[in-house]
């Protein structure tokens, strides 16, 4: 009997360490930089890296050709179906906004209620510039809109994000 206990909870145990990891405090992990994915197409001379699983803002680092591009990609929910619709704005810890007019919103129904509750999912994929890197170096995202669409970030998450920013930025 004290078997089939020890084994359930181990069981349960490292079933539940994707999310404990995920709950930890950023600065408190040995190298995050661990985590970021990294796919490499040796035909095509491209790296991807990737942030790992964040649910409303993640960056990912792209290589080709050994010129890097950084992307956003915001992630929220709603219950009104829209197409066709731009505008980001982006509000960091210091007070200032990242807007991005121009951002193309991709609205999805979200079956899987993954992203948050909501009938549809609202998405936008945002190339980010020189300026708009150093500043989420320094700051972290602590909210976002994607047309009329608001989400909140939480400084767990809006932590993490700065963290990986900064190894995205040192990794070939």
């Amino acid at each position: 009997m004290k078997n089939i206990i020890t084994t359930t909870s181990l069981m349960l145990t490292l079933s539940a360490l994707p999310l404990i990891s995920f709950a930890q405090d950023s600065t408190k992990v040995e190298n995050p930089c661990e985590r970021i994915e990294v796919e490499r197409d040796k035909f095509e001379n491209k790296s991807v890296f990737r942030m790992p699983g964040l649910r409303r803002a993640r960056i990912t680092k792209y290589i080709e050709k050994g010129v890097s591009s950084y992307y956003l990609v915001l992630t929220t929910t709603g219950s009104v179906a829209t197409v066709s619709n731009k505008g980001a704005i982006i509000l960091l810890s210091n007070g200032k906004k990242i807007l991005k007019p121009a951002a193309e919103i991709d609205t999805d129904v979200n079956e899987y209620k993954s992203a948050g509750p909501g009938d549809f999912e609202y998405s936008a994929f945002i190339r980010l510039t020189p300026v708009d890197i150093e500043q989420l170096k320094k700051n972290q995202i602590t909210a976002f809109k994607l047309y009329i669409f608001p989400q909140d970030v939480s400084d767990n998450e809006g932590s993490w994000i700065k963290v990986y920013l900064n190894c995205l930025l040192t990794m070939k």
